[in-house]
């Protein structure tokens, strides 16, 4: 009996076809994992043998102290102003046309001359002096004269 040519061709085209299904037949079918193999995976994957991540604790900023004036700054401020960047003067003394506020301490002192002739009054003169042997900076006397934080 003979075979026809094309008929030759179709086997051949179907074994090409089913010769691949053969070998997939393994994929995926791994063997299973060894139990010392599996054991490590699990252990691995437990929380208690993640490292602990460490954070860094920052702590918080701490209020930044306002820097003091230069005492020429204080010159036209209103009383208000003043009041609310020194707080309220040691010494008030009113003599007409001005007022004068001093601010203290074992430091250094510093004289505020405000002006009535504007309303509101107006700082229209600044006195600063160290009472400390030791010289004093003008921006080291405003720094001690300045309130500090938590303080009035």
């Amino acid at each position: 009996m003979a075979i026809r040519p094309g008929a030759r061709w179709a086997a051949l085209g179907a074994m090409a076809l089913l010769l691949p299904a053969c070998s997939l037949s393994n994929v995926g079918a791994e063997a299973p994992p060894s139990a010392t193999a599996q054991a490590r995976f699990e252990a691995a994957q437990s929380p208690a043998a993640q490292p602990e991540t460490e954070t860094a604790s920052i702590p918080a900023p701490a209020a930044l102290p306002v820097p003091a004036p230069n005492p020429e700054e204080l010159v036209g401020l209103a009383s208000r102003e003043v009041a609310e960047l020194l707080g309220f003067p040691q010494l008030r003394r009113r003599e007409s046309p001005a007022e004068l506020w001093q601010y203290a301490n074992q430091s250094c002192i510093l004289d505020l001359f405000f002006s009535k002739e504007t309303e509101p009054a107006r700082v229209a003169y600044v006195n600063l002096r160290s009472l400390n042997p030791v010289k004093m900076s003008r921006g080291q006397c405003m720094a001690e004269l300045m309130p500090k934080p938590g303080r009035s």
